[in-house]
């Protein structure tokens, strides 16, 4: 196993007041820096949720005894959080919103934030209807009506666009929804490609791809070796297996009828070039599922040939079920570099013989605990598969499970015991930190009661030195507990540690 040498893994997260203090060091404030025990430094808790063609979120939670509690701005406050392990930017945003709590433990505030791909929602569009000259010049028009419409730290610049246009619709349109919405639904939903934002020295840049990631080799997310808990769904809510292409509106001379509500209009079907047919469907998915028939609109096609093409484009390439998992993971990078780390849109193996066999599947969502960084739970998904595959992937999972059942058991427990050993001490040590932290703020508190004893006079303070000297008694028990803690944590570590991985 290949020791990584980095020390302090962990996450620095940095606020700011309003976007324009951004690059001024005297405005830039710690809300979580790992590699102190200070409380006013460090998050009670805190997430990342990363994901594919959306906006990424995070959430933090700090105590009263930070050094930010009730100083933290909605909406205008920016927060930054560095991957200290490889310098990474995980999350880049505003703060959404503030809210209090109180429990057993004290009183606490939660931090929602959103990346600045969001700035999208502050913005709508107009309705236009214009010439179909490409997915650049439409995420253009886009993003220049969202900048004139916002401060400048709002405003995006367009980068890389690779994304193949269907070129049979004469125009492309927008209407009065957001620019996220128009993006989400105009472009991301029917051109199926990747929206990233990518921060440049020069300002940001929305880049729309065919495809994002890499496909990562030698680095499997495999039962035995880094999967702690996992969950395979298939879902068939989508399933079709006939569809009914519908274009745009048949003018018919009815104007009188335009002002109500109630009335439905002839659309343009492919009837007439169909054989009198005005469905398609997918024999395969019928002799499995049966007869399932959905209307597929396409409001912009007015010619039925052109229409025909596109549904049959679509029947061809029509997947019956929803595949994805959920894992939760051991980001086992952080202490073995034969391991890569784990981001969104790459490609990994994923091996769970008695689930599903071995598969490729892109990383859709990742969700980093920010006070535990081994700690990651990941959605992983092909998106829809066909019938085919879905029907390979059963077979395949059947033979893994057999060879499964005749692998060398002892071959199966050493790899279970070094997963163990390896979740143990990554659990071992954020609990030794904590308690370290503990230790540290009960110690100050009986230094900082011990000094108040010392300045009362003995004969006019005599009741509350008792007072105090009852709270030194009591915190001195939770400092003994503290340290039998951390010895105990620290001999099992020992312990483990000497124990031979092979």
């Amino acid at each position: 196993m290949g020791v990584n040498t980095v020390k302090n893994p962990g996450y620095l997260a940095l606020y700011w007041d309003k976007a324009e203090d951004i690059g001024d060091t005297s405005k830039q404030k710690v809300l979580h820096e790992p590699t102190v025990s200070h409380r006013e430094y460090r998050l009670s808790s805190g997430s990342i949720k990363q994901i594919v063609n959306g906006i990424n979120e995070c959430r933090l939670v700090i105590g009263m005894n930070h050094n930010l509690y009730k100083k933290i701005k909605p909406i205008k406050g920016i927060v930054k959080i560095v991957n200290l392990f490889d310098g990474e930017v995980e999350f880049y945003g505003r703060v959404l919103s503030v809210s209090m709590s109180m429990a057993s433990d004290g009183f606490a505030q939660e931090i929602i934030c959103e990346d600045m791909l969001a700035y999208l929602h502050d913005s709508c569009q107009d309705f236009e209807k214009v010439p179909n000259r490409g997915l650049e010049d439409y995420l253009t028009r886009i993003i220049n009506r969202h900048n004139s419409q916002v401060e400048p730290h709002k405003r995006f610049k367009i980068g890389v666009v690779n994304v193949p246009a269907p070129s049979d619709t004469p125009f492309r349109y927008t209407g009065y929804d957001t620019s996220w919405d128009t993006i989400k639904d105009k472009l991301i939903g029917k051109t199926n490609g990747y929206l990233v934002l990518r921060h440049e020295t020069d300002g940001m840049y929305i880049d729309y791809l065919k495809q994002i990631g890499d496909k990562i080799n030698g680095s499997p997310i495999m039962l035995g070796s880094n999967i702690k808990t996992a969950t395979r769904d298939l879902s068939f809510d989508g399933l079709l297996t006939r569809i009914v292409p519908v274009g745009a509106d048949l003018d018919n001379g009815t104007t009188s009828e335009t002002s109500s509500a109630d009335i439905i209009r002839e659309q343009v079907t492919i009837k007439s070039v169909n054989g009198g047919k005005y469905w398609l469907e997918n024999e395969e998915l019928i002799e499995q599922f049966g007869l399932i028939t959905k209307s597929v609109t396409w409001s912009d096609i007015y010619s039925p040939d052109i229409l025909k093409k596109r549904g049959q484009q679509y029947i061809d390439n029509l997947k019956s079920i929803l595949a994805s998992w959920k894992v939760e993971v051991v980001e086992r990078c952080l202490i073995d570099t034969n391991y890569i780390k784990f981001k969104v849109g790459n490609t990994h193996q994923i091996i769970n013989a008695p689930m599903s066999g071995v598969e490729e599947l892109q990383i859709i969502e990742k969700t980093i605990n920010i006070t535990k960084p081994q700690s990651v739970s990941l959605t992983i998904g092909s998106s829809n598969q066909s019938l085919s595959m879905f029907q390979l992937q059963q077979q395949e999972a059947q033979k893994s499970m057999e060879k499964v059942a005749a692998d060398n058991a002892a071959k199966q427990r050493q790899l279970e015991e070094q997963t163990t050993k390896a979740n143990n001490i990554a659990l071992l040590e954020s609990e030794l930190s904590q308690y370290q932290v503990q230790l540290e703020s009960i110690a100050q508190e009986i230094a900082t009661l011990n000094s108040e004893i010392k300045k009362l006079d003995a004969k006019k303070d005599a009741d509350l030195i008792a007072t105090l000297k009852t709270q030194v008694k009591v915190a001195q028990g939770k400092k003994e507990l503290y340290e039998t803690k951390i010895y105990e944590i620290q001999t099992k570590l020992k312990k483990l540690k000497e124990i031979p991985n092979d």
